[in-house]
Order: C-alpha cells, then sequence, then structure tokens
C-alpha cells in the first residue's frame, strides 16, 4: 500500500467535506491545493499507520510524524514551503489540520484521539493562516 497517496486521498475528501475545492499536485514541494473563494492554500500531507507505540498509562496508540524537509539533513518546514499541514492516521482514516507557522519541531505525535473534527481543524487552520 501507498501511505502517502492514501494519505494524500483522504485529505483531499476532507477539503471536499468542509465545502472547499481542491486539487493533489504532487511535485510542487506541497501535495494539495485549496481554493477559498480568492485564497489558495498549499497543504502539506503527512501520513501514518498505526503505530506500534503506546502509552503505557492509559493504552492508547500514538501517531508519528516527520514535518520536515530535505533527506539527509532534515530541516523544519516553513510557510515558504506551504500553508497547512494535514495530518493523516491512515487507519482510522482520521485528518487533523494545522497551519506550518505552529508547527515548532520536526516530530509531531498525535494520539487517535486527539483527531477531532476535520472540518473544524480545516477552518482554524486557514484562519491561522491568514492572522
Amino acid at each position: 500500500m501507498q501511505i502517502g497517496a492514501v494519505g494524500e486521498h483522504l485529505a483531499a475528501a476532507a477539503i471536499i467535506r468542509a465545502g472547499y475545492s481542491c486539487d493533489i499536485v504532487n511535485g510542487q514541494g506541497y501535495d494539495i491545493i485549496v481554493f477559498d473563494n480568492k485564497d489558495v492554500y498549499r497543504v502539506e500531507v503527512k501520513s501514518a499507520s498505526e503505530t506500534k507505540r503506546v502509552n503505557v498509562s492509559d493504552n492508547s496508540k500514538f501517531y508519528s510524524y516527520c514535518i520536515a524537509r530535505g533527506s539527509r539533513v532534515k530541516r523544519l518546514i516553513s510557510d515558504d514551503d506551504a500553508d497547512i499541514v494535514a495530518l493523516v492516521a491512515n487507519d482510522i482514516k482520521a485528518v487533523t489540520f494545522l497551519p506550518v507557522k505552529d508547527v515548532k519541531t520536526v516530530r509531531v505525535r498525535r494520539k487517535a484521539d486527539d483527531f477531532g473534527d476535520e472540518t473544524v481543524s480545516l477552518r482554524e487552520a486557514i484562519k491561522g493562516v491568514q492572522r
């Protein structure tokens, strides 16, 4: 299975369900373009399948993402690269969106319970980009 391609399509479906139009563009340095009236947002999709790591205290599963550029030397993604990051948990078909400027570390972890309403997180991410 192609984890990245599945994640891109899950993110695109979430964007469309939220009422926006989008295109999967690959190869532009970002994965999806979102159209909101006159505005255009670049979305970098990061996908993960179920992780084997479990939080012992509450038995919750974690998803781990590398929000970076570069194959050898990793650098944190910046707003020069994209506007929004979509974190996708492929196995539970969940997506959450973050403005790139709110991403402060190369490694990001999310519990399955952290994936809330996709529409709300996308709208908040767009508002975060506009500020």
